[in-house]
């Protein structure tokens, strides 16, 4: 575990992240950049990219950006991929140069 919150990092709501190879935070409520990749336990609420993937274990707020994959449990904002995007819950706009894969939930 190296970064400046060491073993709490991914206990911790960022309002801003900044990775060269990776970050693993609790969530972000406003930006993060990543290399390589961003994971994130819970929600992110803002901006979110990276050179690689995004993998949100929560819902997704805002704009996810990535070269090659973003996933979340919920988007309810925007997912832009080069490759891939993936939610399995609510799912807003999602635009990829390759594959969406999207399983919208509707009330009953």
């Amino acid at each position: 575990m190296l970064g400046t919150h060491s073993l709490y990092g991914s206990r911790i709501v960022f309002h801003g992240s900044v990775n060269l190879i990776g970050g693993y935070t609790g969530g972000v409520n406003g930006l993060e950049m990543g290399g390589v990749f961003n994971i994130n336990r819970k929600d992110v609420r803002g901006v979110q990219m990276a050179g690689v993937f995004n993998l949100v274990g929560g819902d997704a707020e805002g704009v996810q950006i990535a070269g090659v994959v973003n996933k979340a449990t919920e988007s309810k904002g925007t997912q832009l991929a080069g490759m891939m995007n993936v939610s399995s819950g609510e799912t807003g706009p999602q635009i990829a140069g390759v594959i969406n894969v999207g399983v919208p939930c509707y009330p009953e």
